[in-house]
């Protein structure tokens, strides 16, 4: 099993668009879950090959801002390997 450390992080904001870092290593990509507002679980939201990933999810209300929860998994073989990294938080302001 793969024991890799996963650190995501929130390293700016471009506008209303928070942008995440992870440490990818020796991959295949990175799998990225997230959660809105406290409601319900993770959700799948994308795939990432590269370090960096800028969520441009518009809010649900644009008049309101959200609290977005992210982690992610490694990926290898389309496979998840490794454990979870953990979660990471932001606030996203309207637009």
């Amino acid at each position: 099993m793969y024991e890799g450390l996963l650190v995501c992080k929130i390293i700016k904001f471009w506008w209303a668009v928070p942008i995440l870092k992870f440490t990818k290593q020796q991959t295949d990509g990175i799998r990225i879950y997230r959660k809105i507002n406290h409601q319900g679980h993770f959700a799948f939201l994308d795939v990432c090959h590269k370090g960096k990933y800028a969520d441009r999810t518009p809010n649900i209300d644009p008049s309101t801002k959200e609290f977005r929860e992210y982690y992610a998994t490694y990926m290898l073989n389309g496979e998840k390997i490794g454990k979870d990294s953990e979660i990471c938080d932001v606030v996203v302001k309207t637009n």
